[in-house]
């Protein structure tokens, strides 16, 4: 992980940035194939953004993918400690696919939602998270 700026944090996969010191910005990189390995990298870059519990935008782009073993351990709370609630925007059939999977049959312990366009996720967060600032 490298950082070109002082609240964001890169890989070759994804970008997390801590936007307004009041919720995590994550871009995933197009035709990532996202992994348990990732979501560790994520907590921590988290961590070294501060180790604070707030609201996540994930944008995940075109060619994004995971499997049924990362949703299983991403639906824990415990690997998500810095996530008090998640908005996940799909560009994608079978990431919709798998996002429907993901809610109603694994069931994650925070709260999530998922949408085709970041306003309308971003204003998920704001009006349900506490987000304040927009960016």
């Amino acid at each position: 992980m490298f950082s070109n700026e002082p609240n964001k944090i890169e890989t070759s996969d994804f970008s997390i940035e801590l936007k307004n010191n009041n919720h995590y910005h994550i871009t995933i990189n197009e035709q990532v194939f996202f992994t348990i390995l990732h979501l560790k990298q994520i907590v921590d870059a988290q961590r070294e953004l501060g180790s604070r519990k707030l609201p996540v935008l994930v944008i995940a782009s075109e060619g994004v993918d995971t499997d049924v073993d990362l949703l299983k351990e991403l639906a824990r709370e415990d690997n998500q400690p810095y996530s008090s609630a998640v908005a996940f925007v799909l560009t994608s059939l079978p990431q919709k696919i798998l996002s429907k999977l993901y809610v109603k049959i694994i069931k994650p312990k925070i709260p999530t939602q998922f949408f085709n366009d970041t306003q309308e996720a971003f204003h998920w967060l704001n009006d349900n998270h506490i987000i304040t600032n927009k960016s």
